[in-house]
């Protein structure tokens, strides 16, 4: 497992102009956790970085150094979260561009079944207010699935008399 180095950033750049001199597979792991640290170090708002624990590369909304927190808008959730700065990882420009590409994917994604879903509650129920949640309690309200097309973009449940609440399966 991986020890984050808790070094500022002057020791970091001093600690890889020594490592890079010497010919070691330890060091150069090492080399490989200070540049990792560097890039923790260097991270702002709207840099991409890929996560230790999911594997998915995400941009940075906000950066808060004292708190070693990120803030990045998760595509799949279509909502921001907040992560260690610790588990941020560098990407390459090209995994930068495949995430940028992605990310407008889901978020078409997201907005069509948004319609398609609203269009089918106002359809099979006129009188309804359709409001996008995150989640739906499935103990407390009974939930019916949304299919269309073989495919399962969403589910809803009646909240009240004229409202209901309804999520997006963002999965294929």
């Amino acid at each position: 497992m991986p020890y984050d180095l808790q070094l500022d950033v002057r020791e970091l750049e001093e600690i890889k102009r020594l490592i890079e001199a010497a010919e070691n597979d330890t060091l150069q792991k090492v080399l490989k956790q200070v540049n990792i640290g560097l890039f923790q170090a260097n991270l702002k708002e709207g840099d991409w970085f890929r996560s230790r624990k999911t594997g998915e590369v995400y941009r940075a909304i906000q950066v808060d150094h004292g708190w070693e927190q990120i803030e990045y808008f998760d595509p799949w959730k279509q909502k921001s979260e907040w992560m260690s700065l610790h588990d941020a990882r560098p990407v390459t420009p090209e995994e930068t561009e495949q995430a940028k590409a992605r990310h407008e994917e889901l978020y078409h994604r997201f907005h069509e079944r948004c319609e398609r879903i609203e269009a089918f509650l106002r359809k099979e129920y006129p009188s309804a207010s359709p409001e996008q949640v995150d989640h739906i309690d499935d103990e407390e309200v009974p939930r019916d699935i949304i299919e269309v097309d073989g495919k399962i973009i969403g589910s809803y449940a009646w909240i009240d008399r004229f409202t209901v609440h309804y999520t997006v399966n963002m999965e294929d």
